[in-house]
């Protein structure tokens, strides 16, 4: 729960400058396309020589935060503090273990960097990893 961690440290001012940032998000991406992104994401972890075990993981990770988004009616573009806590609630309630939940948003971490990195999410949106 490192990232959440991180973000429960922020002062409120940051926080605050967060959810600012969430009003004023780009058009939501969609499921679909989301998808795509997670392929993408998972495909230049491959050329970065990450072990198939790791991608593996990372996509299994990468489709329950996407369910997540689709059973809530939300989009990755709403990322933020809430969207975070929300996220922890619903893999605790699915029955994940305090370790798995800390897995999961490590891959979360790694994925809304490289959505930084295409553009997709503001730069100032979350902590880079």
């Amino acid at each position: 729960m490192a990232l959440l961690d991180f973000l429960k440290k922020l002062p409120h001012k940051e926080l605050l400058a967060l959810q600012e940032q969430a009003s004023q998000r780009k058009e939501p991406i969609g499921p679909l396309a989301l998808e795509e992104l997670i392929k993408e994401h998972i495909r230049e972890l491959a050329r970065k020589g990450r072990r198939p075990n790791t991608l593996r993981i990372y996509t299994t990770d990468l489709a329950t935060f996407a369910r997540f988004l689709s059973v809530d009616e939300r989009d990755v573009t709403e990322m933020g503090y809430p969207l975070l806590q929300d996220y922890c609630a619903y893999l605790t309630k699915q029955g994940y273990a305090r370790v798995s939940v800390s897995r999961q948003l490590t891959a979360l971490k790694h994925f809304l960097a490289y959505l930084r990195q295409q553009g997709v999410l503001d730069r100032a949106q979350l902590p880079a990893p």
